[in-house]
């Protein structure tokens, strides 16, 4: 195990550790890692690898300067791109509302293409696949026991891994409680992005083999941070 995943976690002032800003330089390798590796007219597919990048990074840092980290990651970019003789190809150009709004507008991309995958169901389809009413399914959401995103249409999109026969659905929401109010991109990106603790695996992987007590730590963990 390299040095990167076996050294110990530590907390920060905001509550995160520093396994968050270990797993944010995995998740950055990675994604740059399959932009190399992927057709040019297909890059922009590997996206969502750099937004999980962005997001853990993010929640190594205190909440209250989380914007500040955005508009730095922003300008940051912005620079890069100048000294490479590209000015203007950085999203952002160096403003910090324009990065964050391009990357809101990257995230509706990619919720879009989950819906059309089936990683993620329209509320009508979820219920079918549940075999609940809509009654039922409020009633669960308001509960945290499941979670709905935003889809780029303004409804609400539900994670089709709760109606995964292979995933014990009160394990989910368990896990889904454990991470209490937090949005639902944030519960979203917690089950789908690696994580160290985990040996590298996704909190559904981890699920998958049996890590219950693992994942709930985890949980924890990335509700306080």
């Amino acid at each position: 195990m390299s040095p990167l995943h076996a050294s110990r976690s530590t907390s920060t002032p905001s509550g995160a550790t520093s396994t968050d800003s270990r797993d944010a330089a995995a998740l950055m390798a990675d994604a740059i890692s399959n932009f190399l590796n992927t057709e040019a007219e297909n890059a922009e597919s590997g996206a969502d690898s750099f937004l999980r990048a962005y997001s853990t990074l993010a929640r190594a840092v205190p909440k209250p300067r989380r914007r500040a980290l955005y508009r730095m990651m922003g300008a940051a970019l912005a620079a890069a791109a100048e000294r490479e003789g590209l000015a203007g190809a950085a999203a952002g150009d160096g403003d910090g509302e324009t990065f964050l709004a391009a990357l809101r507008d990257e995230e509706s991309g990619l919720r879009q293409r989950d819906l059309a995958e089936g990683r993620l169901l329209g509320a009508a389809a979820m219920r079918e696949r549940l075999g609940i009413s809509r009654q039922a399914l409020s009633a669960a959401l308001r509960a945290q026991r499941i979670f709905a995103l935003l889809g780029p249409s303004g409804d609400y999109l539900y994670p089709a891994f709760f109606a995964d026969p292979g995933l014990d659905r009160a394990v989910l929401e368990k896990v889904c409680r454990a991470l209490g109010g937090l949005p639902g991109g944030a519960k979203w990106e917690f089950f789908t992005t690696p994580k160290g603790s985990l040996g590298r695996k996704t909190p559904l992987q981890a699920l998958a083999k049996g890590r219950i007590d693992a994942v709930l730590a985890a949980a924890a963990a990335f509700a306080e941070s």
